[in-house]
């Protein structure tokens, strides 16, 4: 690893995971690294839909120690899955709930925020119009995400909350790098969360995107994505806050790069030029070269579009070099903001245990074998690609020792 500053590396001390998989990091990471499929049906009914669909939900989430549960219900559902993994990624980085004296930075993200108690409120409004609790849209302004965080753990560093869809919570932790290796902050809690609500799910289904079994990226009969919800956290500090306070990385992120398409406001560009650009552009900022990438948790999300532009991307950068990549979303549904965030968390976990997570593979791209699945790697590459033509990357790594 380069010692450049444009290139320093930013540690991971903390990781709060919520997946269909389970309540917890090694929950969330068992059910995936067990290759175990978590699906039930939507229960709601949609509209032209001859079933319901496929969605890849989590359980029911408890309330912590410190709020009434009252108040905690009064939380939409993105802002719990937020309490709750931010909690874990604090406690695993040895830090206090309370961030007082840190000048910790708050940058999340979500697509649908609190469209659940927006729902809530509607179904009200239109069964009784003047008895409708008006409680309900409290939490309406995306704002109040943050705002919640950032009073409930005392972050007083830079803060905002990223609106990007797919990308959101990938683009949230380049922020974070930005931040940290700037000086403006030591510690960053990052983070991604998003929930199923009817909206969500009925406008894929509407547009035919949602498959009616799972999902199967890169297969030839793909026919749609899996709706998930979930959420991750990740405390991140620089090296030396980190040694300052005795505590060791899970892993680095070492470079971040983003581009758009400028091409279409729903579909990929299908040649991949601003999204090869932003690969390239983590690669540089890591100082990393391309042969030295071990694994590729790519977007992976079904959808004839999005698989067959990854498909051509892949094929024409790793022409030479051959890392294993898969999408780990057959396991975790499509989380939308939330994915960036969760991805690499599942990479640096993937990273800790020498084990990579099962997936389907882009055709003509290096499978893994059984026999291969335990298998020591130091440098992986987190891709994610959203509406609106956003590409984002990020490289990670487990040891700073064996990069150039």
């Amino acid at each position: 690893m380069s010692t450049d500053h444009n290139h320093e590396a930013v540690a991971v001390t903390g990781i709060g995971m919520i997946t269909c998989q389970g309540i917890g990091r090694e929950a969330s990471w068992g059910g995936i690294a067990a290759g175990r499929v978590s699906i039930s049906a939507w229960p709601h009914a949609i509209p032209n839909l001859p079933t319901s669909p496929r969605v890849a939900a989590a359980p029911s989430l408890p309330c912590p120690d410190d709020l009434r549960s009252s108040f905690w219900q009064s939380l939409s559902r993105v802002q719990q899955l937020a309490c709750l993994t931010i909690d874990e990624a604090l406690m695993q980085a040895k830090l206090p709930r309370h961030l007082d004296g840190y000048s910790a930075a708050c940058l999340v993200s979500s697509s649908v925020c609190a469209m659940d108690m927006n729902e809530k409120f509607y179904i009200q409004y239109r069964d009784d119009p003047h008895h409708t609790s008006l409680a309900l849209l409290r939490r309406v302004h995306p704002f109040e995400l943050p705002q919640l965080l950032i009073k409930r753990h005392r972050m007083t560093g830079p803060h905002y909350m990223n609106l990007t869809t797919c990308v959101g919570s990938a683009a949230a932790i380049g922020a974070a790098l930005d931040i940290i290796r700037c000086g403006l902050a030591p510690v960053a809690v990052v983070g991604g969360f998003d929930s199923l609500c009817h909206l969500l799910v009925s406008g894929f289904g509407s547009l035919r995107l949602i498959s009616p079994t799972g999902c199967r990226p890169f297969s030839p009969d793909r026919d749609g994505i899996l709706p998930g919800e979930g959420g991750t956290a990740l405390v991140m500090e620089s090296i030396a806050h980190a040694k300052g306070r005795g505590v060791a990385p899970l892993g680095y992120i070492c470079g971040y790069g983003a581009t758009a398409d400028a091409f279409h406001i729903t579909k990929p560009d299908p040649e991949a030029v601003a999204a090869e650009e932003a690969i390239r552009l983590s690669l540089a900022d890591a100082g990393t070269r391309l042969n030295e990438i071990d694994y590729v948790n790519c977007h992976g999300t079904g959808t004839r579009d999005n698989d067959a532009m990854e498909t051509q991307l892949y094929s024409r950068i790793f022409r030479e070099a051959s890392p294993v990549i898969t999408s780990t979303k057959p396991l975790t549904g499509h989380t939308f903001a939330a994915g960036g965030a969760m991805e690499t968390a599942i990479t640096l976990l993937a990273m800790r245990d020498g084990c990579y997570p099962p997936g389907p593979v882009p055709p003509g791209m290096r499978a893994e074998s059984d026999a291969m699945r335990r298998r020591k790697m130091n440098c992986a590459l987190i891709c994610n690609f959203a509406f609106g033509g956003n590409n984002t990357a990020i490289v990670a790594v487990r040891s700073l020792g064996r990069l150039s």
